[in-house]
C-alpha cells in the first residue's frame, strides 16, 4: 500500500477532530466582521480559495484567497491566514517574512515547529503526518477545520467520506476509462474541482480541466465527447446534466458534500498511477516541499 492511500483514508477520523481543534484555537482563527486574506500555494491555495468563498456567502467578513507568490495584501486586512503543509515554502515564508509586525498572522500547518510557524503570530496545528509527496489529509483536515471554525458541523461530511472509502473500486470504473475528464463546482465547490483536476495531473498524468460550473457551456463543453467523463462536485446548474448526455460524455454527480466527494478522487488517483504503472506517491518533477 502506498503511503498516499493510507493517508487519504484516514481522512474522516483527521476531519472528525477538526471542530475540536477549531474550538482550542479559535481566538487565533478569523473573528466575525474581520477583513482576511488568505495565503497558500498548490492545495494550500485552493484550500484557501474554498474557504474565503464559504466564509462569504455566510457573511462572516470580506475574505480573499491568493497565491503566495502573487498577492495583493496592499490593499490592507485585519488578519492574515496562511496555510503550508511542511511550513518551509519559500514563497508563503516571503510573505510572512515581509508582513510581519505589519497584520496578525495566523499559520496552519502540519509542522508547528517549521520556519513558518516562527514567522507568524499563531499557528494552528493541524496534527496530520504525510509522507506522500500528493496531499490528500493535511490540505483536506485545513479546509476542515477552517469550516468547523465557521461553525459548520463536520460529523456528517465524514461519514459521507468514510462512505466512499468503503465502495467497491468497479464505482469508478467509467472514470477509470476515461480518456479526458473536465471537473465543475460552483461556490466554493469550485476551488475543490481545481484541486480535484490537481490530484489526477499529480498522480496520473492524465488530461484534466476545471471549470465553474456556469462556465462549462462558455466554452468547455467543446472537450466532452463519447470516452470522456464531466465530473460535478456540488450544486450542478439547472439544465446542465442534459447538455453533458447531449456530448455523449460521462456525467459523474453525487448529492454529497463537495469535501466528501474529492474522497473519491484521491481514490481515482491512485487506481489510475497504476494503471498507468506510475508511483502515485512520487509525481514527477514535484517535491514535497517547493524551496526557491
Amino acid at each position: 500500500m502506498s503511503f498516499l492511500e493510507t493517508e487519504l483514508a484516514r481522512q474522516p477520523d483527521d476531519w472528525r477532530r477538526a471542530g475540536e481543534l477549531a474550538g482550542a484555537f479559535a481566538d487565533v482563527l478569523p473573528c466575525l466582521g474581520e477583513r482576511v486574506a488568505m495565503l497558500g500555494c498548490g492545495s494550500s491555495w485552493f484550500v484557501g480559495q474554498a474557504y474565503a468563498s464559504l466564509r462569504e456567502e455566510r457573511r462572516h467578513g470580506v475574505t480573499d484567497a491568493w497565491s503566495a507568490g502573487d498577492h495583493r495584501l496592499h490593499r490592507g486586512y485585519d488578519r492574515v491566514l496562511a496555510v503550508t503543509r511542511s511550513g518551509t515554502t519559500s514563497e508563503v515564508l516571503d510573505v510572512l517574512g515581509q508582513w510581519r509586525g505589519k497584520v496578525p498572522t495566523t499559520v496552519l500547518t502540519c509542522v508547528p515547529d517549521s520556519p513558518a510557524a516562527e514567522l507568524a503570530d499563531a499557528v494552528v496545528p493541524l496534527d496530520v503526518s504525510e509522507r506522500s509527496v500528493v496531499q490528500t489529509s493535511s490540505a483536506t483536515t485545513a479546509l476542515a477545520v477552517l469550516r468547523a471554525g465557521l461553525g459548520e458541523e463536520l460529523g456528517p461530511v465524514a461519514d459521507a467520506a468514510a462512505a466512499a472509502l468503503g465502495e467497491d473500486e468497479a464505482d469508478l470504473g467509467s472514470l477509470r476509462r476515461a480518456e479526458q475528464v473536465t471537473f465543475l463546482g460552483a461556490g466554493w465547490a469550485a476551488a475543490v474541482a481545481a484541486e480535484a483536476a490537481l490530484k489526477l495531473r499529480e498522480s496520473a498524468q492524465i488530461w484534466v480541466e476545471s471549470h465553474l460550473a456556469s462556465e462549462y457551456r462558455h466554452g468547455p463543453v467543446s472537450v466532452s465527447g463519447p470516452g470522456r467523463s464531466v465530473w460535478a462536485l456540488g450544486e450542478l446548474p439547472p439544465g446542465l446534466a442534459d447538455e453533458i448526455a447531449a456530448t455523449g460524455a460521462h456525467l459523474e454527480w453525487r448529492d454529497v458534500d463537495p469535501m466528501a466527494e474529492l474522497v473519491r478522487v484521491h481514490r481515482l488517483a491512485v487506481l489510475l498511477a497504476r494503471d498507468r504503472g506510475l508511483e502515485p506517491d512520487r509525481p514527477r518533477h514535484l517535491s514535497y516541499s517547493v524551496t526557491l
